[in-house]
């Protein structure tokens, strides 16, 4: 690996220490601000795409600046486990709109 390189990997590591952990913080205060209610069955689609969306997917996306194989295929396994919970989340609002 070139200076460079290793120059990059360092500052995406060190981004990745500091707003991954952010993310998921924020996405599960979130989660937790917003209470169930009537129905309850609604509630797991703020949750899900929260979730998704901002924990997996936000720390997907800076995995994956760090280069490589590995960070590569944990980028892949966030990502397909943000898009499962998103996707989710659309099924949720989805059965709702067609339960009224």
């Amino acid at each position: 690996m070139g200076e460079e390189a290793q120059a990059k990997a360092s500052v995406a590591k060190s981004r990745l220490m500091f707003w991954g952990p952010a993310f998921v913080l924020f996405a599960l205060v979130a989660a937790v601000a917003v209470t169930p209610f009537w129905p309850v069955w609604f509630w797991y689609h703020p949750a899900a795409m929260l979730v998704g969306y901002v924990a997996l997917m936000g720390n997907a996306v800076l995995v994956k600046k760090i280069g490589g194989l590995r960070a590569t295929k944990i980028h892949g396994y966030l990502m397909g486990a943000g898009s499962l919970l998103a996707l989710f989340g659309w099924y949720v609002i989805h059965s709702n709109k067609e339960a009224m």
